[in-house]
């Protein structure tokens, strides 16, 4: 019997470390705003991460009075391997028509702005992963 529960137990973390890794996609462009990615990057899906995600760009959006809907975060290989960064996001964004808005308190985040459509951005680098965050709010900022 013990040794049936001991082979369950192992079954079901291996089976939930499987379908943890599938939630994460890769990814060539951004849904949300038609940027292009570089390679190896990849959609996080993963239910911690949406969470975490989720609260970290609701941090700041509340500070505009609106909370945020619709997620995409996206996982990209680190600066040192795709030379993609802050400069880079900006770039793309101005020539995809995304007008950006920054937030004064923290580089980390900006608003985007494209005809009536609103996003938060996060861009966070560090030496093993960029972290690329979008989020929509429910409702115009208050910028």
């Amino acid at each position: 019997m013990k040794q049936l529960l001991l082979f369950a137990a192992f079954i079901f973390f291996f089976s939930s470390a499987i379908q943890a890794q599938k939630k994460l996609q890769p990814v060539t462009q951004s849904a949300m705003t038609g940027i292009s990615l570089p390679a190896g990057s990849k959609k996080d899906g993963r239910l911690l991460s949406v969470m975490a995600g989720r609260i970290l760009l609701e941090l700041e959006s509340k500070k505009a009075g609106t909370p945020i809907g619709e997620l995409e975060l996206l996982v990209l290989p680190p600066v040192a391997q795709t030379g993609f960064t802050a400069d880079s996001l900006v770039a793309q964004l101005a020539n995809t028509g995304w007008n950006i808005a920054a937030v004064l308190e923290d580089d980390k985040y900006v608003w985007l702005q494209k005809e009536n459509q609103y996003l938060m951005a996060y861009f966070s680098m560090d030496g093993k992963e960029t972290a690329l965050y979008f989020g929509k709010p429910e409702t115009p900022p208050a910028l």
